[in-house]
């Protein structure tokens, strides 16, 4: 992942350039106030020099007075000064500083002596500049020391902006494997590695697949990552809800859709009778269900339940499933009480029952399938399939598009099966060794 204007880069360049500009501004409000404290400590001298001045005059005289520092020198009037400060204070009277080069530089005191002479205190403090003079050495001693802070606080500026701005990094490039997953789930890591038969479109992934860095989190972050986690998760469900509709339809309408072909085959070489007719109607209604019940699954829609008569809807479907047991002959024991009830939708409960008959239909060796009831397994009502087999099954032969090398189905036929159960909170489990495959549905 490479963004052309990253979060992460523009974090950094806003904290390096706050600490480039914070540093300048230290630095320059340092020498400031080195000037200004050179500045107070040279005014400093010159009022001392000026009091003591001050006593002198009013102790001894005018003529008595002299400055006791050999930089200091007591003009009695401005004509006296030198021509450099009388030409500054001709362009600005009261002027306190007089710049004359690099070497020369006069700071200036006005006093009044016994309200008869107006004087100036002129202090050369041109060799007690400091900070002016100060010498390269020192100079490029501080400008490397400025070079190191700042490149230690732009280190630490970038550490601070890749630790600020690594979970919202972390959570983008989990997305974007989310989202690469779904456009090529072979391309993926996050990504469980399909059955040998089965194809790119049907992997699935793990159920820790969505899970998101910083959910834990009580904070925005944590509340963006939780959300786009549920998004995620619902968003794959929803494919996953259109691949398995689009598969169980083509599953289950195919004998309606074998009837009415058949049917509408004969319409042009006879006119419909009554059975014809029925067959039909029949088929239409079938696929009728078949699509309003199968949306409901596909929408995860709450599913109507109702008590189901196992007796007499095991026996409706295995009439209905007649026409299939015909060639080869197949027998169907059904070893079931009278009055016995569940909690079930009844439809899904039929395209469970027939998924299994056809299932048995397809892969019994002996071409017999026993189905009954028990209620002494694990304290519940339990329905069990029984029907012998060449060989043992596959682990996940409940997963889409997993099945025996002899099937001619397309691998729907259990995967529906698992769904449903799933749906109508019932369990089963599958047992196939010894060459007999067995199917306990436990309906709670």
């Amino acid at each position: 992942m490479n963004f052309k204007n990253s979060i992460q880069r523009r974090v950094f360049m806003t904290f390096a350039g706050f600490t480039l500009l914070l540093s300048v501004l230290y630095w320059g409000i340092n020498v400031l106030i080195a000037y200004v404290v050179e500045d107070k400590i040279l005014e400093k001298i010159l009022l001392q020099e000026t009091q003591h001045l001050e006593q002198m005059v009013s102790e001894k005289g005018i003529a008595a007075a002299k400055p006791r520092l050999d930089y200091i020198k007591l003009y009695r009037s401005i004509e006296q000064a030198p021509l450099v400060i009388q030409a500054a204070l001709e362009k600005q009277p009261g002027i306190t500083e007089v710049f004359v080069n690099k070497q020369t530089h006069y700071h200036i005191q006005y006093v009044t002596f016994n309200e008869k002479y107006d004087a100036l205190v002129v202090a050369e403090v041109g060799k007690l500049l400091t900070v002016a003079n100060v010498s390269m050495s020192i100079i490029i001693m501080f400008f490397a020391i400025f070079l190191i802070t700042l490149a230690i606080a732009i280190w630490f500026a970038y550490r601070l902006a890749l630790r600020t701005t690594r979970p919202i990094t972390t959570l983008a490039l989990q997305v974007e494997q989310q989202h690469l997953a779904r456009i090529d789930p072979g391309t993926s890591t996050s990504v469980s590695t399909p059955a040998s038969n089965s194809t790119k479109d049907d992997v699935e992934p793990p159920p820790d697949a969505f899970k998101l860095s910083g959910t834990e989190q009580k904070d925005e972050l944590g509340f963006l990552a939780s959300t786009l986690q549920n998004t995620l998760r619902e968003l794959n469900e929803s494919v996953k809800r259109e691949r398995d509709f689009n598969r169980d339809i083509s599953h289950e309408l195919r004998t309606p859709l074998t009837v009415l072909n058949n049917t509408l085959a004969l319409a042009s070489q006879r006119s419909l009778n009554s059975d014809d007719l029925k067959q039909l109607n029949d088929s239409t209604e079938s696929m009728n269900q078949l699509v309003t019940t199968l949306l409901a699954l596909a929408r995860a829609e709450t599913i109507k339940r109702e008590p189901i008569n196992l007796c007499a809807v095991l026996e409706q479907c295995v009439i209905n499933l007649q026409h299939k047991m015909v060639e080869p002959a197949f027998e169907v024991t059904l070893d079931i009480p009278q009055h016995v009830f569940v909690n079930g939708n009844q439809q899904l409960f039929i395209l469970l029952v027939n998924n299994l008959v056809e299932n048995a239909i397809a892969h019994a060796t002996d071409n017999r399938l026993v189905i009954r009831y028990d209620d002494a397994i694990a304290e519940t009502s339990a329905l069990i399939f029984e029907n012998n087999i060449a060989q043992p099954l596959q682990e996940n032969i409940t997963h889409a598009q997993i099945k025996s090398e002899s099937s001619q189905g397309i691998g729907q036929g259990l995967y529906l099966v698992s769904r449903i159960s799933e749906a109508l909170n019932w369990t089963f489990n599958i047992d196939s060794e010894l060459g007999k495959f067995r199917f306990i549905l436990k309906m709670d």
